[in-house]
């Protein structure tokens, strides 16, 4: 057997796939879900390292250790104010609280996390995310994890993928 021939019918079965406009349209859509969602965990990895570098670095002063290679912000040791931390916390808290409670109401009862926002949508709403209700969600968790809060990243993250490709 030629070994080329063997390399391409993969490809060619793939391709043939994509034969029906209605397929292809399908495949262009994932593309830019994929990229627009991975944009946006690197823009949402991003701003939980600024926050994190300013109110527990620069602000409580802490020095906190990262995995190697992981540090995205060096800072000289300055003076621990460690009260910083459960005063940001706080007002991160109350702020959050707020958010949710002002502009997206029903989502108090649908578990801390995206993954349980997802699944919901997914079962009892059609696939459907509203946009207020992703950007509000992201936009709180980067405070809470920025500010010392215990959250991950994982499940906003996914959230706001969702979002996206809701959105789209």
């Amino acid at each position: 057997m030629n070994p080329l021939k063997f390399l391409l019918n993969p490809w060619r079965e793939f391709l043939s796939s994509y034969r029906h406009i209605s397929s292809f349209r399908w495949l262009i859509l994932g593309l830019a879900v994929g990229v627009a969602s991975g944009l946006a965990a690197a823009a949402f990895y991003g701003l939980v390292e600024v926050g994190k570098h300013w109110i527990l670095n620069v602000w409580a002063g802490l020095e906190l250790p990262a995995p190697q290679g992981e540090r995205e912000f060096e800072s000289a040791a300055t003076t621990v104010r460690a009260w910083v931390v459960p005063v940001a916390t706080t007002a991160v808290g109350l702020l959050t609280g707020w958010l949710v409670q002002r502009f997206i109401p029903e989502s108090v009862h649908g578990g801390t996390d995206g993954t349980d926002s997802m699944i919901k949508a997914f079962h009892r709403q059609g696939g459907v995310i509203r946009s207020k209700t992703f950007l509000i969600k992201g936009i709180t968790s980067i405070l809470t994890i920025a500010s010392g809060g215990s959250a991950g990243r994982e499940g906003p993250i996914s959230l706001v993928g969702a979002g996206i490709g809701s959105l789209m």
